[in-house]
C-alpha cells in the first residue's frame, strides 16, 4: 500500500490490546495451519460434535438446513462453509461453539501463548497506521461472531469499550466502523449513531440500504478473482 501510496480503512477489535484474547483469530489460525485443508478442519470438527453433549442439539437444527439459502450473499461460500457458520452462529452461540473449538486446540497439543503471538497488532502498530494516513475505526471489542444477537445495553458495552481504547490510542475519536461479519440490527446503528460514528460498512454489495453505517463493501474473495493472473 505505501509502495502505491494507497492509505485505507482498518477496523479493529480492541480485546487483544487489553491482554485478552480474540479467540476468532485464533481458531481461524488452528483450521487453516493444524489442518491439509479446511474439509480436514470440518470433518474433525463435526466428529467431535457428534460425540459431544451437543450432538442432539445440532441434529434437530439441521433438519430444516438449507445451505443454498443460508449466507447467499457470500457466492464463495461452499456448503460445508455454511453449514458450519449456521451451527456455530446460529446453533451453538459462542460458550458452545467454544467448548467445541477449546477442546480441539487441547487434543492438538496447541499451546496458545506462543500460537497467538503473531495474530494481532500493538498499540503502537495501531497508532503508527493513523499516523500514516490511514483511518482506524471500530470492529466492536471481543468482535462476537453475531453481535446483532446481543441486546441493546450488549451491543453498547461491545462498541463502547472498542470506542474508548481506540481514543486512547489514537488520541482521538474514531469516526468509522465495519459491521463484525456483516452482523447488526436497529440497535447497532442507534449505538452507533450516540458515539458519534459517522461512516460505516457492510459486508457486500447488496443494494437497497441507505443509512450511513450500511455502505456496501466489496469482499476481497471477490476482488481478488478480478486480478490478472
Amino acid at each position: 500500500m505505501e509502495h502505491y501510496n494507497i492509505t485505507g480503512f482498518w477496523f479493529a477489535c480492541t480485546l487483544p490490546v487489553t491482554g485478552g484474547i480474540d479467540k476468532l483469530e485464533l481458531y481461524r489460525k488452528f483450521r487453516t495451519l493444524s489442518f491439509e485443508s479446511v474439509e480436514s478442519f470440518y470433518q474433525e470438527f463435526f466428529e467431535i460434535l457428534n460425540h459431544s453433549p451437543y450432538q442432539k442439539l445440532v441434529e434437530s437444527s439441521l433438519k430444516d438446513f438449507s445451505p443454498e439459502k443460508y449466507l447467499k450473499d457470500f457466492v464463495f461460500y461452499s456448503d460445508q462453509d455454511r453449514k458450519f457458520r449456521f451451527i456455530r452462529d446460529v446453533v451453538l452461540k459462542p460458550k458452545k461453539y467454544e467448548d467445541v473449538m477449546d477442546l480441539m486446540i487441547v487434543n492438538h497439543n496447541i499451546d496458545i501463548p506462543s500460537f497467538t503471538t503473531d495474530l494481532w497488532m500493538s498499540k503502537g502498530q495501531i497508532r503508527e497506521l493513523h499516523r500514516k494516513g490511514h483511518l482506524v475505526g471500530l470492529h466492536s471489542h471481543t468482535r462476537p461472531t453475531a453481535i446483532a444477537n446481543l441486546n441493546l445495553s450488549g451491543q453498547k458495552k461491545e462498541y463502547s469499550i472498542n470506542y474508548k481504547q481506540l481514543s486512547n490510542i489514537l488520541s482521538e475519536s474514531p469516526v468509522t466502523m465495519s459491521h463484525p461479519n456483516n452482523s447488526y440490527n436497529h440497535d447497532s446503528l442507534e449505538v452507533l449513531e450516540k458515539l458519534g460514528i459517522k461512516l460505516g460498512f457492510r459486508a457486500n454489495m447488496r443494494p437497497g440500504f441507505t443509512s450511513q453505517y450500511e455502505c456496501p463493501r466489496e469482499d476481497h474473495t471477490n476482488i481478488v478473482k478480478l486480478l490478472p493472473s
